[in-house]
């Protein structure tokens, strides 16, 4: 039932996000195509006193950062739409149908996890390889014209992470393995949390139940930061000897993946115990 439910689910999501990623890979096209020609402008000859080259290479600046913010916003849409589609079909009027399928809740939230986690992870690598590739295509544009000045490069750079590769050297398969793994629990968190908020809110809020929902979603998320800043700081001040950044960073890391897995789970018995006893669909 798992396989049926997974696949309906994945049915729904595709409609909007297909399209919404193939408009995604034409930003990120247009963005590169806008870093090329920027820099081809300001190779031309005399381009240094030319109005005309400053215009073209300002233009793409103005195109690049356009193109970071949009990826930005085709992320923050595919969360709100796994978010919506969890909601609408649980905790609508579409629940009436969905909650009288022979399917044990654990299986409803099973599917909605996965779905969830799968459309997150193509966007994860959509949206960073198409900021990687705009950045790569404006690396020969920063390089030739002070952007700074005149245009907010920076906002590019804040996005993307432009800079930071080659920071901590090359990292080796288990780091890489390591990274992975914590992407995976961070999202499936994230994800989890949102659920966990918004069943709450359909349950406990009589009206408004989404507005209740997002000010739930805030409240768990200002509390589990508190909780993770205090438990990291704890976990490193228990450790005596440490006296280097890295140990200090495994540490720090290896604290925040296990507290992550425990909220995982806590918020994975949160949607459980709405959907199997405080379901109210008036």
């Amino acid at each position: 039932m798992l396989g049926k439910l997974l696949k309906y689910d994945l049915k729904a999501l595709n409609r909007i996000l297909i399209p919404v990623h193939l408009a995604a890979l034409a930003v990120i096209a247009v963005g590169c195509g806008a870093g090329l020609t920027g820099y081809t402008a300001s190779e031309m000859p005399g381009a240094s006193s030319s109005s005309l080259a400053d215009v073209l290479t300002g233009l793409a600046a103005l195109v690049l950062v356009m193109a970071v913010l949009a990826l930005a916003c085709v992320a923050a849409a595919t969360f709100v739409t796994v978010l919506w589609r969890f909601y609408g079909n649980l905790f609508t009027d579409e629940g009436y149908l969905t909650l009288t399928l022979p399917a044990d809740p654990s299986q409803q939230l099973g599917s909605k996890v996965l779905a969830g986690l799968i459309w997150m992870a193509v966007d994860l690598v959509v949206v960073f390889a198409g900021m990687m590739l705009i950045v790569l295509s404006a690396d020969p544009l920063s390089g030739s014209l002070d952007i700074a000045g005149s245009i907010p490069y920076w906002v590019m750079s804040a996005s993307s992470g432009h800079g930071m590769a080659g920071l901590y050297g090359t990292p080796g398969a288990l780091e890489v393995a390591g990274t992975f793994v914590q992407t995976l629990v961070q999202m499936a968190f994230g994800l989890l949390m949102a659920y966990a908020a918004f069943s709450l809110g359909a349950a406990l809020a009589s009206r408004h139940k989404v507005a209740a929902g997002i000010g739930l979603y805030v409240a768990l998320s200002w509390g589990y930061g508190l909780l993770a800043g205090a438990v990291s700081v704890m976990g490193v001040l228990a450790s005596d000897g440490l006296g280097d950044l890295e140990a200090y960073l495994a540490i720090t890391s290896v604290i925040g993946t296990g507290l992550q897995l425990v909220a995982c789970g806590a918020c994975w018995l949160i949607c459980l115990w709405v959907l199997r006893r405080k379901v109210n669909l008036a």
